[in-house]
């Protein structure tokens, strides 16, 4: 079973004889994710459901379908609408599937399928939490009847959306700062027409949803709102049940592409950060310093590399462990990130060991920042009462990569041999530097 954790269904209960559906009852059990009542007693069935919150029902067909009718028509008539419903079965028919679906199940499970039984709650749960997620998205409303905006938002109130804003006029909507998720527009509005609108929110949203709402029905006119990039088009007066499934599967639709760009970001933050500092690593490091000497090259800017290493944290690693270690590499590379300015890019080039690119900066005033750096540091409190230090050095770019990097990195390990706690910088030090000759 894939490990998934669940959110929304903890308290299932199940009708039939649990004889019927002991592997089953098992398999929930073993899960260790479910609290599960059974009954196959109506009476008791409805006391359950009335004296605790349930999250998931499932209905054994052998019960037969005039009882699960029953127990579902008196669910509704108590006014529990909203709680999931899985039906098992054996080997249903298309026709008995459509059946169930006329009553409210939308869920089937083919009895003896285990390992998918808890899989198959895992996403209806799943399912849930986008319902959740949807009832949280934000809905701007554009029409110039107001009874309209009426019923759009009573529509919308009583299907648990509450971050709904309504607008009158096209321009208050497009001089709105806010930015929604979803946007139902009327096509016949006062200045300007609806299908302008759509245009120009799609110009500015690409994700957003957008449907337009109008009485026309004309093909033509529908067939140019989605051609400008409309993802729908309803016409008045709007089906509630047939509006809201649209507006749920746009807005789930929504969702699965705001989680997927989340889990791109992830991916693409684990290949170019560090994962102690979560500072760019080495490899992106150099990357983005090829891409900043370019720039520096064509428009004859100044550019300058600051290398820093803390001093003694071998001596610092073996006394008090790699644990502390880690903790003070960790609470530095936050301070190097206040202590920078907006344009400047700070990575872990590796160990101890930290650079820092400065565009449009020379060296002489990369070292002002230097010494910014090195004032923070001497003010941060460790354990055991030890005190970090820095040697850097600062280079300015003249020829190219791996001269910069080299002339950086040389000045540190000056700064280290002549007494370490500094930061020493090019226009001070050229006359000791070595040339790096690239092959």
């Amino acid at each position: 079973m894939d490990a998934y954790n669940i959110s929304n269904i903890k308290n299932i209960l199940i009708y039939g004889d649990e004889t019927n559906y002991q592997l089953e009852r098992q398999a929930l059990d073993r899960s260790g994710l479910f609290n599960v009542r059974t009954t196959s007693s109506s009476d008791d069935f409805y006391h359950v459901l009335e004296s605790n919150i349930i999250h998931l029902i499932i209905f054994d067909s052998k019960i037969g379908s005039d009882v699960i009718k029953s127990l579902i028509k008196e669910i509704y008539y108590k006014g529990i609408t909203k709680v999931p419903m899985v039906l098992i079965v054996d080997h249903e028919t298309i026709d008995e599937r459509y059946e169930y679906f006329n009553i409210g199940i939308t869920n089937f499970y083919e009895r003896g399928q285990v390992s998918y039984f808890v899989k198959m709650i895992q996403r209806i749960d799943k399912e849930e939490t986008y319902r959740k997620s949807f009832k949280g998205m934000s809905i701007a409303v554009l029409d110039d009847d107001k009874l309209q905006l009426r019923i759009l938002k009573d529509i919308l109130d009583r299907n648990g959306i509450v971050d709904i804003d309504l607008f009158a006029h096209p321009y208050e909507l497009l001089n709105s700062e806010t930015i929604y998720d979803i946007y139902l527009i009327d096509l016949i509005l006062p200045d300007i027409d609806g299908e302008i609108v759509m245009y120009e929110l799609r110009k500015q949203y690409e994700n957003a949803v957008i449907i337009g709402i109008s009485s026309i029905e004309k093909q033509s006119t529908i067939a140019k709102v989605l051609a400008i990039g409309a993802n729908d088009y309803l016409i008045k007066p709007v089906n509630e049940p047939v509006f809201m499934a649209k507006l749920y599967n746009y807005g789930k639709n929504l969702i699965l592409r705001k989680e997927n760009e989340m889990k791109t970001k992830v991916l693409q933050d684990l290949a170019i950060k560090d994962g102690l500092t979560t500072l760019y690593n080495h490899r992106h490091m150099q990357e983005l310093l090829e891409q900043f000497v370019k720039q520096a090259k064509r428009y004859l800017r100044p550019l300058s590399l600051m290398m820093l290493d803390i001093d003694d944290f071998k001596a610092l690693n073996d006394t008090y462990g790699h644990q502390f270690g880690d903790e003070v590499l960790a609470r530095i590379s936050k301070v190097l990130l206040q202590s920078i300015r907006e344009q400047d890019i700070v990575g872990r080039y590796g160990g101890e060991e930290f650079v820092i690119i400065l565009p449009e900066t020379t060296a002489e005033q990369g070292a002002i920042i230097g010494q910014r750096i090195q004032k923070n540091i001497s003010e941060m409190v460790f354990k055991y009462d030890v005190n970090i230090t820095f040697s850097g050095g600062i280079a300015e770019f003249e020829k190219n990569v791996e001269q910069l990097i080299f002339d950086a990195d040389h000045l540190m390990y000056s700064a280290k041999r002549t007494g370490k706690n500094r930061i020493l910088y090019l226009l001070e030090e050229k006359d000791y530097l070595e040339t790096y000759e690239t092959c």
